[in-house]
């Protein structure tokens, strides 16, 4: 009866057996699941970092931009401006073509209306004197 009693508990001391090495296997595998879970809340944490980093950078853009952009949308130059460009410009060219005039003291200027007769009179004074 005892042997009897031997061989029926030795499938169950091999079943017992088996049941501990399945209880270790999944104890590790709880194990490297936790430890890979405190990794995954690690990165989550990290990119929760990040993003808020990103929204803070975003805002600080959005609100160069909002400085940067014109605030009216009419023309940059008015009427007036032009037209005091245009009369700057034509100074400097009028400058520019009496650069190589002489000046005389004591040539009297001459009055007459014809541009060419004017130029032979002073020319013809430029001699005398």
């Amino acid at each position: 009866m005892i042997s009897a009693l031997q061989t029926n508990l030795k499938p169950m001391r091999d079943d017992i057996s088996a049941m501990k090495d399945q209880i270790n296997e999944v104890k590790s595998s709880m194990a490297k699941m936790l430890a890979e879970q405190d990794g995954i809340k690690a990165e989550i944490a990290e990119l929760k970092k990040n993003n808020n980093n990103a929204d803070f950078k975003i805002s600080q853009l959005e609100t160069i931009v909002t400085k940067l952009t014109p605030t009216s949308t009419s023309p940059k130059q008015t009427h007036d401006d032009i037209f005091s460009n245009e009369k700057v410009i034509n100074e400097l060219q009028e400058r520019a073509s009496r650069s190589k005039n002489i000046v005389m003291i004591g040539l009297l200027e001459s009055t007459l209306p014809d541009i060419a007769a004017r130029q032979a009179a002073d020319v013809s004074g430029v001699k005398i004197f």
